[in-house]
């Protein structure tokens, strides 16, 4: 993970106060009580980053923001405002040059400035998850303080975490900070003993639990050394290996090297952190430390012996987006499409799926233009290889003001600073706005006909209902509307039938398409059905006379043979599947989706337009919340439901 880039930002408080709350860290928790721990240091915070535009706030990308804790304690709020202080972003590379202008815009017009510093090669980092994350850590870290001086109380809670299998179980966004010794004197690493007897490993664990619940790591808090940049340049600067074999020789076999005055000590920073609002669900760690000593770790965290048997498991980016999609969550750039590093992964992905469709023989591409929907429809509704929004919302490209460029531009990265600004600004998908989960329940309640802002999105979890599996540029469509009845008119003729329903559109759809995607729905096994024999007949009550059962067998004889199963709908053309719904259904697309593992069914995370689902959900929120997903290319959909992200 040490791709993720870092950015110091440095100064007085209540100037750091004012950008963070510029830049979207505005919620009252985190400048009132409740967030003082974060603002001390003992914690982190993980959130939207977003920056003011002429059209609104728009997103820049999820961030994790880091305080270091003040020098001494402030006896009053006053010398705290004044104290110059410090902190850490950590944001996606993909979205570093947007928020590094942004805050070094922001930066310049405080008085006095603060200091914005790239630390993208100066501070690195592995993301480690699963149950065994803590025994790994545990083996590998070492921690290491100068003679004469108190053990650092970080250190001795991290030691105190043995037995510990899920990171979640600790504070939430909780922070570690000490120093710790080379790892290579320890290499290889060597398992972890676990206790001899029962009692051992009952008193451990009542340590853990008691450790767990006090938690006292505001106590005596202290910088961390990893924040100082001569420290972490001392911390880099690591004797050879070698050195470090030439005194392993003079050592016993298996016998680690102990640390000698010349060895740097190495400043690390450990985030616990969780991968979603459930306790059960699986936590992580994230280990921060100088960016030349990352190597060292490295070697020696994909080497440990588990005591479960094998090695950690080396993890990349589609191994890292795959797990977030097995936890139903949103992966940065890919499902954020309202921000710019989602505009241009969106714009990246058009490209290839263009180029792969034209490497393909004409015979085996996919014919757009020639795809048949049923009931007379022809045609992939937008463009087939994208996420088409411009289709569904109508946009159109802006044109660039050429007042809204800034001469200050940096000297780093020019060609992507002209793109992100210019090319981007005029897209149609930079329209789109961003719509949270409170607002959206807020708008739902609410008794007063509010509609939602033009070109809103609202970032989804789709799962399956029955069959299927949804691929990136899949449609999603809200189920057709009910059949109108037409109003009896006192003057007209009665009709010899019924009056049937009018047409849920112009095309041929049929009138009860709607009810035919409800019949799909899963049912409970005691229905109907559990009360027929085990031939499909109606059962007779005992207690019915010998007439009475002598009618019903002659009527069951006599009648003609029930179906079974029932005919399905439209089996001359898509083998029995309800036809999809109109264009005008469409509410939005795929970004990512697959088959999960973890729930055995298909699911997909993707966007849905608030206008579209807004009357949907106000009328009946259990139906409101049914959607169709079909994939580009492909004429059969299938059932799912949404719930918001």
């Amino acid at each position: 993970m040490s791709y993720i880039s870092t950015i110091s930002l440095s100064g007085n408080t209540k100037g750091l106060q004012r950008v963070m709350e510029r830049v979207g860290v505005f919620h009252e928790n985190c400048w009132s009580d409740r967030g003082q721990k974060w603002r001390m240091g003992s914690r982190s915070w993980s959130g939207q980053l977003s920056r003011e535009t002429k059209s609104g706030r728009r997103c820049i990308c999820p961030a994790t923001v880091i305080w270091n804790p003040a020098p001494k304690p402030h006896t009053s709020d006053e010398e705290s405002k004044e104290h110059k202080r410090e902190l850490l972003l950590r944001i996606h590379p993909s979205a570093f040059l947007e928020t590094f202008t942004e805050l070094l815009r922001l930066a310049k017009m405080e008085t006095p400035q603060l200091s914005v510093h790239d630390l993208r090669y100066e501070v690195g980092s592995v993301e480690i998850t699963g149950p065994a994350s803590t025994e790994t850590l545990m083996s590998i870290l070492t921690p290491r303080h100068k003679r004469g001086e108190p053990k650092i109380k970080h250190a001795e809670l991290f030691q105190g975490l043995h037995g510990v299998t899920n990171p979640a179980s600790l504070p939430a966004q909780a922070i570690l900070g000490f120093n710790v010794q080379d790892p290579r004197l320890r290499y290889p690493p060597k398992k972890a003993k676990s206790p001899s007897s029962e009692e051992e490993r009952e008193e451990e664990e009542m340590k853990m639990l008691e450790l767990l619940a006090a938690w006292p790591a505001e106590d005596n808090i202290q910088p961390y050394d990893i924040f100082d940049r001569d420290q972490r340049h001392k911390a880099s600067c690591l004797p050879p290996q070698k050195l470090l074999q030439k005194r392993r020789s003079s050592t016993a076999p298996g016998v680690a090297l102990k640390p000698v005055e010349s060895d740097p000590s190495i400043p690390i920073l450990l985030i616990s952190g969780r991968s979603g609002p459930s306790r059960q669900a699986q936590g992580t760690w994230t280990l921060l430390a100088p960016w030349g000593c990352i190597l060292p770790f490295w070697y020696s965290l994909v080497h440990y012996p588990l005591s479960s048997g094998g090695n950690p498991r080396f993890a990349g980016l589609n191994e890292a987006k795959q797990v977030a999609f097995e936890r139903g969550l949103p992966f940065f750039p890919s499902d954020f499409l309202t921000t710019n590093a989602g505009v241009t992964w969106e714009l990246e992905q058009r490209q290839l799926r263009e180029k792969a469709w034209e490497k393909r023989p004409k015979s085996k591409r996919t014919e757009w233009d020639s795809l048949e929907l049923g009931a007379g429809r022809k045609g992939e509704v937008g463009n087939g290889m994208s996420c088409d929004f411009e289709y569904l919302f109508s946009l159109h490209r802006r044109l660039r003001d050429p007042d809204s460029e800034t001469s200050d531009a940096m000297d780093i990265d020019v060609e992507n600073a002209a793109k992100s600004t210019g090319e981007l600004e005029s897209n149609p998908l930079s329209q789109l706005t961003p719509f949270d989960k409170s607002t959206f329940s807020k708008l739902v309640k609410s008794h007063q006909l509010d509609s939602a802002p033009a070109s809103s999105v609202l970032t989804v979890r789709l799962s399956f209902l029955t069959r299927g599996v949804a691929k990136s540029c899949a449609r999603i469509y809200r189920l057709p509307r009910k059949p109108i009845l037409t109003p009896p008119s006192p003057n007209a003729e009665v009709p010899a039938t019924d009056p049937s329903p009018l047409p849920s559109s112009s095309s041929a759809l049929p009138s009860d398409l709607r009810d035919q995607w409800l019949r799909l729905l899963p049912q409970p096994t005691d229905t109907a059905r559990s009360r027929l024999g085990k031939n499909g007949s109606a059962k007779i009550a005992k207690s019915t006379d010998l007439d009475t059962r002598k009618r019903l067998l002659a009527q069951e004889l006599t009648a003609p043979p029930i179906p079974w199963p029932s005919a399905k709908a439209n089996v001359a053309d898509i083998n029995g599947h309800p036809f999809v719904p109109d264009a005008q259904d469409l509410i939005g697309f795929v970004t990512s989706g697959s088959f999960s593992l973890s729930e055995g069914r298909g699911i997909a995370v993707g966007g849905i337009a608030v206008s579209k689902v807004l009357d949907d959900m106000r009328e009946d929120r259990t139906q409101g919340a049914l959607c169709i997903v079909r994939n580009a290319g492909e004429s059969v959909g299938r059932i799912a439901r949404w719930e918001i992200i």
